[in-house]
């Protein structure tokens, strides 16, 4: 998954128990699955109290949530609500990176994806052939709920992590409104499989020239080595000016935020200040000295850019080297840890928790965390734009380098 994990408000834990629809899951449950959804609790709150960055738990009483749990288990009737439970235990930190990674279930596409645009969720794309083209959808369609709930910038996170990872549904029910103005209920059936096609690392890193001055960097993650970002960089300082584009970049590797950070400086530049559980480090990106790039440049953000995303286009947003241009970003940004557990004998069980270690506080003394960061020049594409193509966040930024390119050519450069 791209995204990361937010909180859930009782309304979708509603859904997540309620439902009976899901995939691989048993109808009833036996005296093993209580145990072992009871050893789960019992692993998740150890290792929260001994490991998550803040030592209060933000003030959770952790014996008393442990024994509401564990009541709830013993009267759980499926598999898939013993993982919700545990599941909620560790979103009521409402914290981005810390959550259960539960027993692998089957994989599911629902035939569609969706993302906040400003405030308002869109369709941005929907596969061919699938159930959810036969019904309708179109990619910039205004997607107003699924399964009862609103839509929203505060829990679009929660529909990925409910729907994919905790509990893959058979089909759902989506209210949408096309761009005709029409206002629609739709049921969805999904299937087993994922959406789209991986991308491969060579398709990570993505460059066009326009001209002999300007060159577009596309970096869909930062999951990639250093090495990578030295290449593109080396190619850039043929050109007067540079636009990377970060937007659905989900973040990736600290050690490559930095070298991206420190080719554009000519010192050593402080990122951010981390708070661990006892302690407080700095994090510094170090200069490339003669292979900085020193032209103008110009990133782009939305909301999909995440962690590492984030706090580079914060801290050139912050260090005055660049315009930042596009969507407010995520807010998913803390650093943490996966860990691994497996359950039983012959035929054990494969678990996991991901468990936020620390914080960033950048330079101005914020943390991005659930905020994200505000672009220099706030750019939304419309429903219209996305239906054919169209990019006026690439365009603008063209244009404010002294580019000549409109929404539709720049809606063509990359697939």
């Amino acid at each position: 998954m791209r995204r990361a994990f937010l909180v859930f408000p009782l309304l979708i834990l509603s859904l997540l128990i309620g439902v009976n629809q899901s995939f691989a899951q048993k109808p009833e449950v036996g005296d093993k699955d209580r145990e072992f959804g009871k050893k789960m609790l019992a692993t998740t709150m150890k290792e929260l109290t001994s490991k998550y960055y803040d030592k209060s738990l933000h003030g959770m009483d952790v014996e008393e949530r442990f024994k509401i749990a564990e009541g709830r288990i013993d009267k759980a009737i499926t598999i898939g609500e013993i993982y919700g439970i545990v599941a909620q235990v560790v979103l009521e930190l409402n914290d981005s990176h810390t959550f259960l990674i539960p027993p692998p279930r089957q994989s599911v596409s629902y035939g569609w994806d969706m993302q906040i645009i400003g405030e308002v969720c869109m369709v941005t794309y929907v596969e061919p052939r699938s159930d959810a083209e036969k019904k309708g959808l179109k990619v910039g369609d205004e997607i107003h709920s699924v399964d009862g709930v609103l839509v929203t910038r505060d829990n679009i996170s929660q529909f990925t992590y409910l729907y994919h990872i905790l509990r893959p549904k058979k089909r759902i029910r989506v209210v949408v409104q096309h761009n005709t103005g029409q206002r629609q209920e739709v049921e969805i059936e999904s299937r087993a499989g994922f959406l789209g096609q991986r991308l491969d690392r060579s398709a990570l890193v993505q460059t066009h020239e326009i001209g002999k001055d300007l060159l577009i960097v596309r970096l869909l993650s930062l999951s990639i080595p250093p090495e990578d970002i030295d290449k593109f960089v080396k190619k850039a300082r043929k050109f007067k000016s540079m636009i990377i584009d970060l937007r659905h970049n989900g973040g990736g590797l600290e050690v490559t935020m930095q070298r991206l950070i420190g080719h554009f400086f000519d010192k050593d530049i402080k990122i951010a200040t981390v708070k661990w559980r006892d302690a407080t480090t700095e994090v510094m990106a170090k200069t490339r000295g003669k292979d900085v790039f020193t032209g103008q440049l110009v990133v782009l953000v939305d909301s999909d850019s995440a962690s590492a995303a984030e706090v580079f286009a914060r801290v050139i947003q912050l260090e005055k080297r660049g315009m930042v241009l596009g969507d407010r970003t995520s807010g998913r940004v803390m650093r943490s840890v996966r860990l691994t557990y497996k359950a039983g004998d012959d035929k054990f069980v494969v678990y996991g928790l991901s468990i936020t270690v620390s914080d960033l506080i950048m330079t101005d003394g914020k943390s991005l965390e659930h905020k994200g960061m505000t672009p220099d020049e706030l750019i939304l594409p419309t429903g219209a734009d996305m239906l054919n193509k169209r990019d006026p966040v690439l365009a603008r930024a063209a244009q404010i380098l002294g580019g000549t390119l409109d929404a539709a050519a720049a809606g063509s450069l990359f697939k």
